[in-house]
């Protein structure tokens, strides 16, 4: 039961982080940066201690991964228009 409770809180908080990407441009995308990886970094810390069998965790921490890149790259891009 745990790892069906761990799966859904994951994929709730991708699927929030997924919306906010394609809701928020540039200025508003700023404000949300920290608590997007805070929520990415706890959903991945949420799949390592309840220890969910190898496929599901490793498919999660891939998504997690994608996320994770995709949110530092979008406010790298953000910042280097900014500065020009």
């Amino acid at each position: 039961m745990i790892y069906v409770f761990a799966v859904l809180v994951v994929v709730l908080i991708d699927i929030l982080i997924i919306y906010r990407l394609f809701k928020y441009k540039n200025d508003d995308y700023k404000k949300y940066r920290k608590e997007n990886l805070g929520l990415i970094f706890s959903g991945t810390v949420v799949l390592v201690i309840t220890k969910i069998p190898s496929l599901y965790l490793f498919i999660l921490l891939g998504i997690n991964a994608l996320l994770f890149i995709i949110v530092l790259s979008k406010f790298q891009n953000n910042h280097e228009r900014k500065t020009d």
